[in-house]
């Protein structure tokens, strides 16, 4: 299966716009001194195989290895079929 380059990068652009769109409503809706004050949050988009799509610009390094483990922690209480 061909992958058309340009379509590959119109969606990986939507993918990172949505994603940094995420991050702007949480950094402006928190009320947690955390993620305030010290922009300590991240966000991502994952598949679902649980594979991450996208993160946000400030998704620092410490993030990237532990989002796909919160999300499979959050999957083991909430069943992907209800979200």
């Amino acid at each position: 299966m061909a992958v058309d380059a340009v379509k590959a990068e119109q969606v990986r652009s939507r993918l990172v716009s949505a994603v940094n769109e995420a991050e702007a409503v949480i950094a402006k809706t928190a009320y947690s001194s955390p993620i305030v004050e010290g922009q300590d949050f991240a966000a991502a988009i994952f598949d679902s195989r649980q594979d991450l799509l996208a993160q946000s610009r400030r998704c620092l390094g410490e993030f990237v290895g532990t989002l796909g483990r919160g999300l499979r922690s959050v999957l083991k209480l909430i069943p992907p079929e209800t979200l």
